[in-house]
């Protein structure tokens, strides 16, 4: 058996994500049909946009891997600013507190990838 998704398919408009600056277009995918322990998202961010800084509480507690598909960004990530690029990949920690904005001239493609981390 097997699913299959467009990028069209399941998409969010998200205004003022935590706070921050502009539309995030969150694309979800295989939301109800994974039984994986993640949710898997790619999100696109104009020229401008930003989702604000913030912390996920202990109920909600995940870590985040974000890989840049296109365009440049900022990620602040407890306090640092840290650039990020076409091909780089960033993982947030549980209760890294984080945001994320486009620098750039062009839309910011992200894949997400979010899930409680398990004890070491």
């Amino acid at each position: 058996m097997y699913w299959k998704q467009s990028d069209s398919e399941d998409v969010e408009r998200i205004e003022a994500l935590h706070g921050g600056v502009g539309t995030v277009m969150a694309r979800r995918f295989f939301e109800s049909e994974s039984r994986l322990p993640v949710r898997v998202f790619v999100w696109e961010l104009p020229a401008g946009a930003a989702w604000g800084v913030h912390s996920h509480p202990d109920d909600e507690a995940q870590e985040e891997i974000l890989y840049c598909l296109s365009g440049h960004g900022t990620a602040e990530a407890d306090g640092e600013d840290i650039p990020v690029g076409p091909g780089e990949a960033l993982l947030l920690a549980q209760g890294s507190v984080h945001g994320f904005r486009n620098d750039g001239p062009a839309p910011l493609k992200l894949l997400l990838v979010l899930g409680r981390p398990t004890d070491p």
